[in-house]
C-alpha cells in the first residue's frame, strides 16, 4: 500500500490484490468503509483523511451502507507523524 503524506491528512492508494486481501471489497459487513474509488479512477483508503472519513462513519452508523468495519490493521496501526510531507512512502 502506497501513501502520500499531507499537511493535514494522508492519502493511501492500496492496489487491486490488496483491495481484496485488506479491506475485503465485496465481503459484506466486513468490507471496510473507508474504501474509495479515487478521482483519478484508482483505489484509495480514506482512513486517514478525516473530511472524508467522518462522512463514511456516520452512513455507516445510520446504516446506510453494507460495509461496517473500520480499517484494517495495517493502516490503523501504522502512523505517519513526523514523516516528511509531500513524500510518498509503503505502508508496512
Amino acid at each position: 500500500m502506497k501513501a502520500v503524506i499531507g499537511d493535514f491528512f494522508t492519502n493511501i492508494y492500496p492496489t487491486d490484490a490488496e483491495v481484496v486481501s485488506e479491506c475485503k471489497i465485496g465481503k459484506g459487513a466486513n468490507t471496510c468503509i473507508f474504501l474509495t474509488m479515487s478521482m483519478g479512477g484508482g483505489w484509495e483508503c480514506v482512513a486517514q483523511d478525516f473530511r472524508k472519513n467522518l462522512f463514511l462513519i456516520s452512513r455507516a452508523e445510520a446504516g446506510e451502507m453494507v460495509a461496517q468495519r473500520r480499517g484494517c490493521d495495517r493502516v490503523n496501526t501504522w502512523n505517519s507523524v513526523g514523516m516528511e510531507v509531500g513524500i510518498e512512502v509503503d505502508i508496512p
